[in-house]
């Protein structure tokens, strides 16, 4: 509660609420983009674009407000000042949503930690090379270690 108190103080109550429309409106903005993406070849050419997507849509909520509920110029000093503190802000809201709230499962994890032991399994036995695998335990979690060892000097020599 003392953060939402900080940050009214500090930015002002119209640039939070712009933030956290920025926020809701870039989410729901993101969920076709992505859904397009899984279909694509290479979705990445797609997914780069979703970085700039909070400072486009900032740009018109920030004008929209501006315009209509302020009744201010959209080219002015403070219009600029509004549209990039309230941006700057969303992204700094989402960041922390992100590491309160983590999208990834434990599922995901696992497949893809799956899929690269696979991958390396695969590529040490084309160059010849063990693979050893270590568990060690930590905290209640177990982590696995991947040691890569060559063939030892009378291996090779032989």
């Amino acid at each position: 509660m003392q953060e939402i108190v900080t940050a009214l103080r500090q930015y002002g109550l119209e640039t939070v609420l712009l933030a956290i429309a920025i926020n809701l409106c870039t989410a729901l903005c993101k969920i076709p983009v992505k859904l397009l993406a899984r279909k694509a070849k290479n979705s990445a050419n797609i997914t780069r674009f979703i970085v700039f997507m909070p400072i486009a849509i900032g740009f018109v909520l920030t004008c929209c407000y501006t315009k209509w509920i302020a009744r201010g110029a959209v080219s002015d000093k403070t219009f600029v000042q509004l549209w990039l503190t309230a941006s700057s802000l969303s992204l700094t809201f989402y960041a922390v949503a992100e590491k309160l709230f983590p999208a990834k499962s434990k599922a995901e994890d696992n497949v893809a930690a799956q899929a690269s032991k696979e991958l390396l399994e695969t590529v040490a036995e084309s160059l010849g090379v063990h693979v050893e695998e270590q568990t060690e335990v930590v905290g209640t979690d177990k982590a696995q270690k991947i040691v890569l060892r060559g063939r030892k000097k009378d291996e090779i020599e032989k």
